[in-house]
């Protein structure tokens, strides 16, 4: 194997799958003998960035703390043309990183292949046709256009289906040895309003548009009162979660918990996992789920429905009374939990990390081989 060095560009390391993605893989890279740097628009001291500096991974930041600013733009091509020389490969992550990787080009950065990753399954800028000749520029500069599932290059192409000689599928993978080994925390080490009697329900999301605890919430309010949600996550939606929380009087039952790097112990502390969302473009959240033997409901929406489907239960998308439902339905029935638990751990097997890095790996090898 040829050595090799890469630069992997990315919005954030906030709360999300491919934040997650990200910081279990490059570690792996360089196990296998790639050397990975990552830039980020946005520094946020999160647990990922410090996770991935303490195995060794070079972070930089472009110093521009608007994601969007055009100063990204400026500050990205300075980065490239001082370090660039150094990289073989440069890998976009999320837009606008996509976006400005392609746009600092004008800047005379060094010309380096480039290839992205899709990690939904839909965006906005789809509904705008007026933008698909500029999505069609920038993804035509892409060497290879990675997408993590079925649905989300079936829906890529739809938008620009002259690009579908480039495009292929990664499905996202995890460390499954990390979900399986976590210790549970003692309830009331997480909020002093649990205890043992209580029934837990997780959900790990950003509080983004994307998301829907909102549904969660009011089928929340559909349950015993021994039912209590656990919310990981932070985003430009909390602010209306929480009032939504007030309104429902549901104060002692609903848990906001912020971002945290220690997911697979509340996993491990939960008896149920719930992943709302309005879209999707694979659900990594749900495999680590799984993997750590939890029954697991989510929203019948593409990308993520083809993840659980077969091992675990699917509802309508903002149907509370549906989801309340089959939460009820689940942790009532020992027989159909132990069932669900089995049938995700197996599941879970299906996305390894390694196999994941493997296939990105030969990727980069291919383009560096074909030019």
């Amino acid at each position: 194997m040829i050595k090799l060095k890469i630069l992997h560009l990315a919005l954030s390391l906030r709360l999300g799958g491919a934040e997650r993605l990200l910081t279990d893989l490059l570690p792996l890279f360089k196990e296998k003998g790639i050397d990975s740097d990552l830039l980020l628009l946005v520094q946020t001291g999160s647990s990922f960035e410090k996770e991935l500096a303490e195995q060794g991974v070079n972070i930089y930041h472009t110093g521009v703390n608007n994601e969007y600013s055009p100063f990204q733009i400026k500050n990205l091509a300075g980065f490239l043309k001082k370090r660039g020389v150094n990289y073989d490969l440069v890998h976009a992550h999320l837009f606008p990183a996509q976006y400005f990787l392609i746009f600092s080009r004008w800047l005379g950065t060094p010309i380096l292949p480039l290839i992205t990753t899709e990690h939904n399954t839909y965006n906005r800028r789809r509904d705008k046709a007026y933008l698909r000749w500029l999505e069609r520029y920038v993804y035509r500069q892409y060497s290879r256009i990675i997408c993590i599932s079925d649905p989300a290059r079936a829906n890529f192409l739809r938008w620009l289906p002259e690009l579908e000689s480039k495009t292929l599928i990664i499905p996202n993978g995890i460390d499954l040895k990390r979900f399986k080994m976590a210790e549970p925390y003692p309830l009331k080490s997480i909020s002093n309003k649990l205890d043992p009697k209580n029934k837990i329900i997780l959900m790990v999301a950003s509080m983004s548009k994307q998301k829907d605890q909102a549904t969660l919430i009011k089928a929340a309010s559909l349950l015993p009162d021994h039912y209590h949600v656990l919310l990981v996550g932070d985003g430009e939606q909390k602010s209306y979660l929480l009032k939504q929380v007030e309104s429902l009087r549901l104060s002692d039952r609903i848990h906001f918990l912020g971002f945290r790097d220690d997911v697979e112990r509340l996993i491990k502390s939960s008896d149920l996992f719930v992943l709302s969302s309005h879209w999707e473009g694979f659900g990594l959240v749900a495999v680590e789920a799984m993997a750590g033997g939890l029954p697991v409901i989510a929203s019948d929406v593409s990308g993520l429905s083809e993840v659980v489907s077969g091992a675990g239960l699917l509802f309508e998308p903002g149907n509370e009374n549906q989801l309340a439902e089959k939460i009820e339905q689940i942790l009532s029935s020992e027989n159909l939990y132990d069932q669900l638990k089995n049938k995700g751990l197996q599941k879970a097997t299906e996305y390894s990390l390694s196999e994941t890095a493997n296939r990105y790996m030969k990727i980069y090898e291919d383009i560096l081989d074909t030019g």
